[in-house]
């Protein structure tokens, strides 16, 4: 066996080929260490869009279990921000809504080591707005794009910004900014490389939803729109979720009505196709992976058109979805959402 080329916390385990991963403490969620991977929950706000909730719960991914912790709690009430994990280490909720019509760039840090939050203001936005979506290259950086920047009259924006991990520091980023204006415009990470932005909408109401997926390659830090990576279907504030390395998924989201769709996206090929088997009857909710599934937890359920805190599960092995035995402390819409290893 090659001991030189050991996989850590970023990197999924091969389960099919175990012999190319040593067993250990390098990966959560990892058997031989009986560990298991955590998700978070932040902030929100109520049917009505009056009150906005600075709540964090944990979630167990393999167990799915669920708590509220406090020391995670936003440092202020807001909903519909933006997130990206540093995986292992730490997470930023960026962004977001206080009220019904205030933006703001606001940043909080979550230290997973003692799951503790704070307002980073290094971090902060270089545009106040919402309903933005976050990718991360999991080793030293992030990047949020869209969202809008008022919401009477809504104006959507290509806007990027850059989150370096070593300082902490966020900065818009040019090259990196959508291929068009749009908001609700949900990422995926492809692992290292590059990642994706897909879906959202253009204007000041739900049914102005589009298809178009963008591609950014971290190397170079340049986004481009990719057509063959396109949703199956128009639709925003969906969830989104990868294995880390070879596929990813954009499931449920709206269109005015809620849609239950689960598109799959083949990363070797950046190319999106539905999967007509499945059904993910959510939307406008958190969502994170661990490498195995995907949870797209609290938001609205498509089913009863209803917010609540409960929760959809995509497994990666199988593309099949089904409900979760997730339930969150406080049933909210517009949370954000991201897991320990930043997927």
């Amino acid at each position: 066996m090659n001991w030189t080329s050991l996989h850590d916390h970023r990197t999924p385990r091969d389960w099919t080929r175990p012999w190319r991963d040593p067993p250990g403490f390098f990966l959560p969620n990892c058997p031989c260490c009986g560990s298991d991977t955590p998700m978070y929950v932040l902030g929100g706000f109520d049917p009505a869009v009056t009150t906005f909730y600075t709540v964090a719960d944990k979630i167990m991914m393999t167990a799915e279990t669920s708590a509220a912790v406090t020391t995670a709690n936003l440092s202020q009430g807001r909903g519909a921000g933006g997130s990206v994990a540093n995986p292992a280490v730490s997470a930023y909720v960026i962004g977001g809504n206080t009220t019904s019509t205030a933006t703001v760039l606001t940043a909080d840090k979550l230290s997973f080591s003692n799951d503790t939050s704070a307002a980073q203001t290094t971090a902060n936005l270089s545009q106040a707005r919402s309903q933005l979506y976050g990718v991360s290259e999991r080793t030293t950086k992030g990047y949020v794009a869209g969202g809008f920047t008022t919401a009477t009259p809504v104006v959507a924006v290509t806007t990027a910004d850059k989150i370096t991990f070593s300082g902490d520091s966020t900065a818009a980023q040019t090259t990196a900014s959508l291929s068009t204006a749009r908001k609700a415009s949900v990422g995926i990470s492809e692992g290292t490389t590059k990642g994706y932005w897909a879906g959202g909408y253009s204007g000041s109401i739900i049914t102005s939803c589009v298809v178009t997926a963008d591609r950014i390659v971290f190397s170079s830090d340049t986004t481009a729109a990719k057509t063959t990576a396109n949703l199956s279907a128009f639709r925003a504030e969906s969830f989104g979720g990868s294995d880390g390395s070879t596929k990813g998924y954009w499931c449920g989201g709206q269109t005015g009505a809620a849609s239950a769709r689960v598109d799959k996206i083949t990363f070797s090929t950046d190319t999106t196709a539905a999967l007509t088997s499945q059904s993910f009857n959510q939307f406008f909710g958190a969502s994170g992976s661990n490498g195995t599934k995907m949870l797209g937890v609290a938001g609205v359920n498509g089913a009863t058109g209803l917010v609540f805190g409960g929760s959809n599960k995509l497994t990666f092995a199988t593309d099949t979805a089904a409900w979760a035995g997730v339930s969150i402390s406080q049933a909210r819409q517009g949370a954000c959402g991201f897991s320990y290893q930043g997927l």
